[in-house]
């Protein structure tokens, strides 16, 4: 794994997640991949990874992901490519057909998160109702998770090369929140027992994505014209 949780935190803010599980008794190894597995009998006993270090372990949890099942859907007029292809109605290749849930690419974007099953299913009744996309289904990504005794909360869609500023907060206190920003504009924000904080910049996020959103759909929409 990487030295510090880069993908969602980056700089500060991925080491300011490191030092939770640490505070917490996890230790992390850093620098290596795993490549096999140590296995007494029927059991394993341990990992291997790329640098030469074993790891011993009474229990090894792997976490692979998950692949949208979409083998069932092989030769139907529908277009599939890492999921169901959707415009962002949910309204698939084929007009009469919408898709919602960790399925479908909305968009673009497959997002696997609960929201996705909640938030899109009513949208795409409209849509599908409607005979054309009304209506657009791509609300702010969200997520959060008690760790440790804290809440980290995340908002946004952070993008490669986005800078991470702390504005409230530190890494070293264990409680901070920080913007991920391109340009000057703020893009997400990811905050450790920052519940206020963070709520106003997710309500102000969402607000500008609206507005974003609205005006790529505007523009979408003169394009097909």
């Amino acid at each position: 794994m990487e030295d510090e949780p880069r993908r969602v935190g980056g700089g500060a803010a991925g080491r300011g997640q490191r030092a939770l599980f640490e505070d917490g008794d996890v230790a992390q190894a850093a620098g290596g991949e795993l490549v096999g597995d140590s296995a007494g009998g029927r059991r394993v006993t341990g990992v291997a990874l790329t640098d030469g270090r074993a790891l011993p372990a009474d229990i090894v949890v792997v976490g692979i992901g998950a692949v949208p099942n979409t083998g069932w859907l092989a030769g139907s007029p529908l277009a599939v490519r890492d999921g169901v292809l959707c415009d962002d109605g949910c309204v698939t290749s084929l007009p009469q057909v919408v898709a919602v849930g960790d399925v479908a690419r909305v968009g673009g974007v497959r997002a696997e998160h609960r929201t996705s099953a909640t938030a899109q299913p009513r949208i795409a009744v409209r849509n599908l109702l409607s005979g054309r996309t009304v209506e657009h289904a791509r609300p702010l990504p969200y997520f959060w998770s008690d760790q440790y005794g804290s809440r980290i909360q995340f908002a946004g869609r952070r993008r490669k090369g986005d800078t991470v500023r702390i504005v409230e907060g530190s890494p070293q206190e264990g409680r901070f929140l920080a913007h991920y920003e391109c340009d000057g504009v703020t893009t997400a924000a990811l905050a450790v027992d920052m519940p206020r904080p963070f709520t106003r910049v997710r309500r102000e996020l969402a607000r500008a994505d609206g507005l974003t959103t609205a005006v790529a759909g505007a523009e979408s929409t003169v394009g097909v014209g």
